[in-house]
């Protein structure tokens, strides 16, 4: 079977800010009119009380020794895996090239038209690997601009000008070692370049290749993407011997760079693109741009560190502090859609996130934070973040790497212990115990350095009741019972209690019930004064 010859293009780095912009615009009018703000994890009961506005004491650190030293992060992306070329590709083929022309693409650089220098790539078609090429195709590869006394060298006001330099590229600096082998090529539609170039792209271009940033209407290359040399993108693979062996073999590093340079075959590189092209399920909007999103996260490296812990939060809040305080200000997000949090760990329980929105657009932004679920007792707190963004969703991709928080709650001046204390119904009285309700934590020091147990809390018969071991524990010090919204409901001290040594119980006379089976409150308590 014979195909038709394909050429390919790439973009000039001069217009980017240009592309940018304009997805920008585009990408901002196809939100649909469904698309809601989202609030995991908010009890009904809380998304009504008003969040705290006082500036919160927090950093922002890097995590411990054990995920600092495996970690393999680095700031330079990788290159583009072999599946992720596969997955990025409209076609795949074996090819051979047959012509190099200078070829130029234009687009308006503010209010005229400017000139990019390209280069018109024809090859012969031997055999598609994926997709359907014809058998002429013309791909373009778009130059990057030059440079002089390193500022960058204004736009090329005419053609000719333009199609110079991609004559003098084509002499002196396009890599010819692989002209006379047959190559795996990586191509993707020339449709899919940066809505600045649309016009500007001849006629006869139908691909480029694969980069990157080439799916999704964002095509931006540079003349380093297109050769086995490449550092970032190998998307010419050419073939390790130059006859026309029954079963080739193609290199996957650099020859000339790397000293014993990866192959495959003809028939495992075939074997390899049926695997990857199968992972996409079509029927899925946005399948494929979650699974490239995917390989480029991990691309990056990000998800090298153990236990999968990328960085360290430290925040302080007062204790007793209300529900919905923000661990840190609220920070803005924009350009992608609404993100799924998920928080774990040991005391994940007391928190929670919200996000907030004027309208129902994403993509113009809108805000997040974290927040405390109710009045916290002093100690420090641990919970994991992770985050599954918007373009992670349609493949159901959670990045393994999270955010490690410590929120150190910190107690006013003079107080001697503070504990949760969820009341529950118990035969007559509302009570809370160690097996009824919440009551913790219970045991703590005295301010002679001795040990004291609460063992319980009730209200019955007209009275509070605390019961306490020892008795005298907390002599001097009053009690204060702190609802959600950080309140003070009630303040009892304990010298002016009546004391029941034998049973070892304290009572204050409380005509109407102070908290009811439900509650959840905070008990302070504090020197008198």
């Amino acid at each position: 079977m014979k195909y038709r010859t394909v050429i390919c293009v790439m973009l000039a780095v001069v217009g980017v800010a240009l592309a940018c912009s304009v997805i920008t615009d585009r990408d901002e009018q196809a939100v649909p009119a469904t698309a809601q703000p989202v609030a995991t994890m908010v009890p009904p009961e809380l998304r009504d009380v008003e969040i705290q506005t006082e500036p919160i004491e927090y950093s922002w650190e890097e995590a411990g020794d054990s995920a600092t030293e495996a970690s393999t992060h680095t700031e330079e992306p990788r290159p583009l895996s072999l599946s992720e070329r596969i997955l990025r590709s409209d076609v795949i083929a074996r090819a051979r090239l047959t012509s190099v022309a200078p070829s130029s693409w234009w687009y308006y650089y503010g209010q005229r038209k400017a000139y990019a220098p390209a280069v018109a790539f024809t090859f012969d078609m031997k055999e598609a690997l994926y997709g359907s090429p014809g058998e002429t195709v013309v791909v373009g590869l778009l130059l990057s601009k030059p440079w002089e006394n390193n500022v960058p060298a204004a736009p090329y006001k005419t053609e000719a000008k333009a199609l110079e330099v991609s004559r003098v590229w084509n002499e002196t600096r396009r890599v010819t070692d692989w002209d006379e082998r047959d190559t795996i090529i990586f191509l993707s539609l020339a449709s899919n370049v940066s809505e600045s170039w649309k016009d500007g792209v001849p006629s006869t271009v139908q691909y480029v290749f694969v980069s990157e940033r080439s799916i999704g209407g964002n095509a931006r290359m540079s003349e380093d993407e297109y050769t086995i040399h490449s550092t970032k993108n190998q998307v010419w693979l050419p073939a390790v011997s130059v006859g026309e062996a029954g079963s080739q073999t193609f290199y996957l590093d650099d020859p000339k760079i790397v000293n014993l340079p990866a192959t495959k075959s003809l028939v495992d590189l075939k074997a390899d693109i049926t695997t990857e092209t199968a992972k996409v399920d079509s029927s899925i909007p946005g399948h494929k741009e979650c699974l490239l999103a995917k390989e480029q996260d991990e691309r990056d490296g990000r998800p090298t560190y153990p236990p999968a812990f990328w960085s360290q939060v430290d925040v302080s809040i007062p204790s007793g502090s209300p529900t919905n305080t923000p661990l840190m200000g609220e920070r803005s997000r924009a350009k992608d859609g609404y993100p799924t949090h998920f928080l774990e760990g040991p005391d994940s329980d007391w928190f929670t996130t919200k996000q907030s929105d004027t309208d129902t657009n994403a993509l113009n932004g809108f805000s997040h934070s974290y927040y405390t679920t109710r009045p916290l007792p002093a100690r420090v707190y641990e919970f994991h973040t992770n985050i599954q963004k918007h373009r992670m969703k349609p493949c159901n991709y959670i990045p393994p790497y999270r955010v490690k928080w410590l929120v150190k709650v910190e107690s006013p001046e003079g107080t001697l212990h503070e504990l949760f204390f969820d009341p529950v119904t118990v035969g007559p009285a509302t009570a809370a115990d160690s097996t009824n309700g919440v009551l913790k934590p219970t045991s703590f020091t005295d301010a002679n350095g001795a040990s004291v147990s609460i063992e319980g809390i009730s209200y019955e018969s007209s009275s509070v009741k605390v019961k306490v071991s020892p008795y005298t524990g907390l002599t001097g010090h009053r009690l204060y019972f702190i609802e959600l919204d950080g309140t003070v409901s009630l303040s009892l001290q304990v010298d002016e209690a009546t004391v029941d040594a034998a049973n070892g119980t304290l009572r204050w006379a409380v005509e109407e019930q102070p908290w009811h089976d439900g509650d959840k409150l905070m008990v302070r308590i504090r020197e008198a004064r």
